[in-house]
């Protein structure tokens, strides 16, 4: 047994038929008083909760799920999101990180979100992701080492 008992959780399975979904979707309920202060406490404090060394890797998945860069690996960095929340929420992230020079573009027609890299920064920011990077790691980017950290 884990860490909650089986009355505590509760699973949902939404099959592709249901709600026009394309793919098997999974919902987990947790029944935790403790794990839902943890959860508030993160909304409140997310730079005093978020350990650092997790943001790299997190924010390599999300470029290698819904990112993209010109071929040239100087312009046109950025990462396309659902909805607002996610967009502002990784732009704090990588503010955590340095990062100054980005934006946030809302494409209503395609009901989209970007998170844009400036040119200026979007070197450092491939380099910083590449060790955890696939998508990277199977392309030409060949990180520069004065920018790792």
């Amino acid at each position: 047994m884990g860490i909650f008992s089986q009355e505590r959780i509760k699973l949902r399975v939404y099959n592709p038929d249901q709600f026009k979904r394309r793919t098997k979707a999974y919902h987990l309920y947790v029944n935790s008083r403790p794990l839902l202060r943890i959860f508030r406490e993160f909304k409140g404090n997310r730079s005093e909760v978020i350990n650092r060394e997790f943001i790299l890797p997190y924010m390599a998945g999300r470029f290698d799920g819904d990112g993209s860069v010109a071929k040239d690996f100087y312009r046109d960095c950025r990462i396309v999101y659902g909805n607002k929340l996610e967009a502002e929420n990784d732009f704090e992230l990588m503010k955590l990180l340095g990062f100054q020079k980005m934006k946030i573009y809302n494409y209503k027609s395609a009901r989209t979100f970007c998170l844009y890299f400036s040119r200026l920064e979007t070197n450092q920011f491939l380099s910083m992701i590449y060790p955890y990077s696939v998508r990277l790691q199977k392309s030409v980017f060949v990180p520069r080492r004065d920018l790792i950290q």
